[in-house]
């Protein structure tokens, strides 16, 4: 988990429903993290992708949890890149 005061570009932060109750940890939105308190989001069919406040009374109040998927995805391509060198070789 990613606290929101270490919150970095390329972090998935992730909301409650609109009628879930304040401590409900039921996900049903996800956005990506893109710095200075802001993230994009799909957020409905008519808006589409957007870019909006995480520190907005909404989004606050809907705030689940962050997790930082890069460092992941940067140490898998590695691992691939590994094996598919050592199967040529």
């Amino acid at each position: 988990a990613v606290s929101r005061s270490n919150l970095q570009p390329g972090d998935l932060v992730f909301f409650r429903g609109i009628n879930s109750s304040s401590s409900s940890t039921y996900i049903s939105h996800v956005g990506i993290y893109i710095g200075n308190g802001e993230f994009i989001h799909a957020s409905n069919p008519t808006r589409g992708v957007v870019k909006d406040d995480l520190n907005s009374a909404y989004y606050k109040s809907h705030y689940v949890k962050a997790r930082r998927i890069i460092e992941r995805i940067k140490f898998l391509t590695k691992e691939i890149k590994m094996v598919s060198i050592n199967r040529r070789g």
